[in-house]
């Protein structure tokens, strides 16, 4: 299914997928987490759309750590949910973007 999905995201012709930071908004403040509201433009499969994106940052001691998630629809995208075995196993529309990163 790998070799489907990517053929999928056009991943030859568009290897990357991207987001470009625009602006931020805090949603809250505490003394250790920040929640933001990022956006920013979001490249998938060579489609650009401006997102917005809630982001939890983690503030420890040594290490800041930024998680969130972002759910979208593979179609807006233009991208045509994979299939296999002549579309009897089918995935969904909508996917998940996960991320976490460490500082």
């Amino acid at each position: 299914m790998d070799r489907l999905t990517y053929k999928a995201l056009k991943a030859t012709e568009h290897p990357l997928i991207t987001f470009i930071f625009k602006k931020g908004e805090i949603v809250s403040d505490t003394t250790k987490v920040l929640t933001l509201k990022l956006q920013g433009d979001l490249t998938i499969a060579g489609v650009t759309k401006n997102v917005a994106v809630l982001t939890t940052i983690n503030k420890l001691e040594n290490q800041i750590t930024l998680n969130g998630i972002y759910k979208l629809k593979m179609t807006d995208y233009g991208i045509e949910p994979p299939r296999a075995l002549l579309g009897t196993i089918k995935t969904g529309d909508e996917i998940t973007i996960e991320f976490n990163l460490n500082f």
